[in-house]
């Protein structure tokens, strides 16, 4: 399944207002005890490219509009990715995890895919998009990277393509864009 096109519901790139830039990046699946050494540099590459994209500074720490752009872009897309090497790709390093952003007026989308099934399950994709914790998980409530996925403004399972679609809008952020 190494490709690399992930196509996101008409219904989420008019949600964000797209507006034809996007990145798309593929890497093998990790270890927990190298994600530090592949996944976080480029999210925190991609981060970089958000900030400006859109025109803001992170070390805006007082700005509350930042902190949470933060922790549910941030911080979910990475638990996303961290899930799919984990959880769907089972620690495979021969196994890839695809990932894009796409970037609108409005807000972002980003999507992630793996070369395992996990959100190519009907049941799956109904406890994401209705935001209840997954059985696998030891307790009843979300861990916090996937509470992050939760806080969305919207998300999308499409079980044909295997991939996790989140929304976040910027509605804060994006008059910052003029």
């Amino acid at each position: 399944m190494n490709n690399l096109n992930l196509h996101p519901p008409q219904e989420l790139l008019d949600f964000i207002s797209f507006e034809e830039f996007y990145l798309t990046i593929s890497m093998p699946s990790f270890s927990p005890k190298k994600e530090e050494l592949y996944y976080i540099p480029v999210i925190e590459s991609i981060v970089t490219m958000v900030q400006r994209y859109y025109r803001f500074r992170y070390e805006q720490e007082t700005d509350d509009r930042i902190g949470w752009f933060y922790q549910i872009f941030v911080v979910g897309l990475h638990e996303a990715v961290k899930n799919a090497s984990f959880h769907g790709n089972q620690e495979d390093y021969q196994k890839q995890v695809i990932f894009a952003v796409w970037f609108g007026r409005k807000g972002m989308i980003y999507g992630v895919r793996d070369e395992g099934d996990f959100y190519s399950l009907q049941f799956n994709k109904e406890k994401v998009e209705t935001r209840q914790v997954i059985p696998s998980q030891k307790d009843d409530i979300p861990h916090p990277g996937m509470k992050c996925i939760y806080d969305a403004d919207k998300l999308y399972v499409d079980v044909e393509q295997n991939t996790l679609f989140v929304a976040v809008l910027l509605d804060e952020l994006a008059d910052r864009r003029s």
